[in-house]
């Protein structure tokens, strides 16, 4: 039986993609860009989005976090322009 480090899994991918971006960078490419929209203030969604832009710094990705409130209805959420912010 072989037992899985999902740490090392996990590390090695990050390895890789960070390689790979380091290669679209050396071409004169951008990087790789997250924008992750966070609704509110639930500790669930904010730790997941925050490892996320942690994810992002390692492997050379650029990461925006926008935070709207949660009373934000539909069509207020829709029209605004994150990536002006």
């Amino acid at each position: 039986m072989n037992i899985l480090d999902g740490v090392k899994v996990s590390n090695d991918l990050k390895n890789e993609i960070k390689q790979e971006v380091e290669g679209f960078i050396a071409k004169g490419l951008r990087k790789p860009h997250l924008a992750a929209v966070l609704v509110g203030e639930n500790g669930a969604s904010k730790a997941y989005v925050n490892s996320k832009i942690k994810d992002c710094q390692q492997v050379g990705f650029t990461s925006t976090l926008v935070k709207l409130p949660s009373e934000i209805n539909e069509e207020a959420l829709e029209d605004t322009n994150w990536w002006e912010m």
